[in-house]
């Protein structure tokens, strides 16, 4: 397909489709349901809740329990095992399908983590093996969590039991704030213990369920994993900190409002946000300056990685926005890596690129599934963005933005459901001239009426291609103004109405796309190299 340079815009308007209950559970869920009965696919590992643990201490003095996330584990382990370098792992609490807990060996020393199964062996995740305790809370009576925490050093576990419910005041307006640092590489973890159900906060508790609040010292180094937090109006802020992985956690925020996110980082870097569910977020209307998950001033080199972002009735699911605080600060945002996230069901935008600078370090945005964003009501303090994806070219300090945002094998269906001239699947938004898109291999499936970019959208150079775009219903549409590079044609998914957003065995979006250096799809699947890639997510 031929590439060009294109700077037209068209215009149109929307309707929508159901599916959230099973998309809440794991970002892959609601299609990997659709597909039950199908064939057996090989073990895939994506990503783990800790890269590195100890190997003693814990129960049996076996070392840390790990969490590997991934496709194809199996139902059931039978005789499935899991080795960490040349060492089998001591026991397996919990195993299925998509996410399997297995604990080391006191033998075991650093290498690759690789699932063997009778399906294949998976790919290889390093793990490294360290010094450091484990712990469990409770573990007497009378014990507080912060009291917990605060015992822990660099390289330290906390494990959380069953059960553990925390919600009255701790200090600064949370109900759990963390004031210390681990080390790099040895940074301190509190994780749910194997099939536990630990909760942070409440609607009726705090403001803020945990928090850096950084009045005595930076909290860098951390991990959280597999906790339930409940937002009174954050479920989790961040400042001033580095080194964060925020793994398999549960976030909601119903009644959230104001100026922030269900999630708000800000002045962050070095941020691993993986495999979480934000759900319920703001309360109706609330305001178009609370968004799902929010990184702020000066955040970068930030990984946004198979979570699913829904019913978002705030504004955006995803934000990346700089909000100047002190001279110097609010420079726009770099090495962002948005991927294999589902998000659906937003007032607003799916994901917002506000203030972004790709000339200092890769943004990129592929292999998600988006859909039913952009539905709008309009927020109470006015009307914003209603897109899937949301990209700026605007400073609020510093240099102005260049570069190429990258936007690759997404797959978005039914955006811009608020049907204004600010409604449309992608919406592109001037501010530097330096700043280009490239946009490849997305499949993109909207209503009659609703148009490629917003009606809104300014002149932006962007080069497009092997994209594939499709109205549901005749009608009045864009289909006279679509650019080079998009190609009109019904990309054939399988059953979206029932949450099955891949492509069928004869759609035209397979093996149609052009070369990227992507390597796996969002259902866990690996991307073929013996012929040109598929187009869209799966």
């Amino acid at each position: 397909m031929k590439a060009i340079w294109n700077t037209r815009y068209f215009s149109g308007h929307y309707w929508r489709v159901p599916c959230r209950a099973l998309a809440l559970l794991l970002p892959f869920l609601c299609f990997a349901a659709a597909r039950a009965g199908a064939e057996q696919v090989s073990p895939h590992i994506s990503y783990s809740d800790l890269t590195s643990a100890p190997a003693t201490g814990g129960e049996s003095d076996q070392g840390a329990f790990i969490t590997l996330y991934g496709n194809g584990f199996g139902d059931k382990r039978g005789a499935a095992y899991i080795t960490v370098g040349s060492e089998r792992a001591f026991a397996y609490p919990l195993w299925s399908e998509h996410k399997l807990t297995f604990q080391l060996s006191n033998r075991a020393q650093s290498g690759p983590v690789v699932v063997h199964t009778n399906r294949g062996t998976s790919n290889e995740l390093h793990l490294a093996v360290r010094a450091g305790h484990i712990h469990f809370y409770p573990e007497r009576k009378g014990e507080t969590l912060r009291s917990a925490v605060d015992k822990l050093h660099a390289g330290d576990i906390l494990y959380l039991r069953d059960g553990v419910s925390v919600n009255t005041l701790d200090r600064y307006e949370s109900s759990w704030n963390i004031m210390t640092s681990g080390r790099k590489d040895s940074p301190i973890a509190v994780v749910a213990y194997p099939g536990a159900n630990v909760t942070i906060g409440s609607l009726d508790g705090p403001h803020i369920a945990a928090r850096t609040p950084n009045v005595q010292r930076i909290s860098d180094h951390w991990v959280i994993a597999g906790l339930h937090f409940v937002g009174n109006q954050e479920a989790m802020d961040i400042t001033d900190s580095r080194d964060w992985r925020v793994v398999g956690n549960d976030f909601t925020c119903p009644h959230g409002f104001g100026p922030t996110g269900c999630i708000e980082m800000s002045q962050v870097s070095d941020i691993a946000f993986l495999g979480n569910t934000v759900h319920d977020v703001g309360l109706p209307r609330t305001t178009k300056v609370y968004h799902g998950v929010y990184f702020s001033t000066d955040s970068n080199h930030i990984e946004v990685g198979w979570n699913t972002i829904a019913d978002v009735r705030g504004c955006r699911g995803l934000q990346f926005h700089s909000t100047p605080t002190d001279p110097g600060t609010g420079l726009n945002q770099y090495d962002l890596h948005i991927h294999d996230n589902v998000i659906h069901d937003t007032a607003c935008d799916g994901i917002n690129l506000a203030t972004i600078n790709p000339s200092a370090g890769p943004v990129e945005v592929f292999n998600n599934l988006l859909y039913n964003n952009g539905q709008g009501p309009d927020p109470q303090d006015g009307s914003a963005n209603y897109a899937c994806i949301y990209i700026q070219g605007s400073s609020n300090a510093g240099p102005a933005s260049s570069g190429v945002v990258e936007v690759y094998n997404n797959t978005m269906f039914r955006c811009g459901g608020r049907r204004n001239t600010d409604s449309g699947a992608i919406a592109l938004s001037g501010g530097s001239t330096k700043q280009a898109i490239s946009i490849r291999n997305n499949i993109i499936v909207l209503d009659a009426g609703i148009p490629l970019f917003t009606p809104n959208s300014r002149p932006v150079p962007f080069k497009a291609q092997a994209n594939l775009i499709w109205w549901l219903q005749p009608g009045k549409d864009a289909r006279s103004h679509i650019p080079e590079g998009f190609q009109l044609v019904d990309p054939m998914l399988r059953n979206p109405s029932n949450g099955d957003f891949r492509p069928s065995d004869t759609s035209p979006a397979l093996h149609r796309g052009v070369p990227t250096a992507l390597n796996w799809a969002l259902d866990g699947r690996m991307r073929t190299s013996k012929t040109p890639d598929s187009i869209g997510a799966f």
